[in-house]
């Protein structure tokens, strides 16, 4: 519980930069950090709805959400990056195994339902 306060705190300061940051919208430097500031949310977003799950599924967290979430990260980092295309490449190249492994996650699990 302690920890969803601390990032339900770290989403609100996250809310308040990107409202401030967008009434004083002024040069390219404040659109980028607003981007991030996006960007962020929505991995604490992720972390939110993870820490949820683990309360109510009795302290399990499925490995799908941690996949999520660094994909969610991956997904930051190539909107902020500029400049550099072999880290791109690389960086939507981890992306694309990280999806392949939650499909596998995905039908692994119907595998298992159907045997039960």
């Amino acid at each position: 519980m302690v920890l969803i306060g601390v990032v339900l705190i770290g989403m609100v300061e996250l809310v308040y930069n990107i409202i401030t940051t967008s009434i004083t919208i002024g040069t390219m430097e404040s659109l980028t950090v607003m981007i991030q500031d996006v960007a962020t949310f929505f991995i604490f977003l992720e972390i939110i709805l993870m820490l949820l799950k683990y309360l109510k599924d009795i302290h399990h967290v499925p490995v799908k959400y941690l996949i999520i979430i660094s994909i969610t990260a991956i997904a930051r980092e190539i909107l902020l990056a500029h400049g550099d295309a072999l880290r791109m490449i690389f960086l939507a190249l981890a992306i694309l195994i990280l999806m392949g492994v939650v499909y596998l996650i995905q039908k692994l699990n119907l595998l298992s339902d159907d045997d039960l």
